[in-house]
């Protein structure tokens, strides 16, 4: 009996983590504005209200669940967010082109997370976002 072939997940062009994607109406076309790999915070847990976090995928084939979520970097806690959504590749050439506004972030202590993106359950790719504690101002 012939096993069928396995598809492969789409090929990650470009991840990034901002304050805003902004999309003009009339072209399509995406605004990235104010992008940051790291946060900062004098206390935890600390609340950040929202984050944008863009995502182009290529060399899809067929529908594809899409799942992205911001985890702590060992894996140990609850995703501080996640999100998934499906999708249909029409063409392999064609470029996915995803936005997410993630709000109403708590992240438990300082350190490093990641912002990560799975396709049919498999890994693709991944952001690092550090988490960084500030001192008191009258240190």
């Amino acid at each position: 009996m012939d096993v069928p072939a396995k598809i492969p997940p789409p090929d990650a062009l470009a991840i990034g983590i901002c304050d805003l994607i902004y999309r003009d109406r009339g072209t399509g076309k995406r605004f990235i504005l104010g992008c940051f790999s790291a946060l900062h915070a004098r206390s935890f847990p600390a609340k950040h209200p929202v984050m944008g976090i863009y995502l182009d995928l290529t060399n899809g084939r067929g529908k594809v669940d899409i799942k992205v979520q911001i985890v702590d970097t060992d894996e140990v806690r609850e995703p501080v967010w996640s999100a998934d959504l499906e999708f249909e590749f029409a063409d392999p050439r064609m470029v996915g082109e995803f936005d997410f506004m993630a709000g109403g972030l708590e992240f438990p202590e300082p350190g490093e997370y990641r912002v990560q993106v799975y396709a049919n359950d498999e890994f693709i790719i991944e952001r690092r976002l550090l988490l960084n504690q500030l001192g008191d101002q009258n240190e």
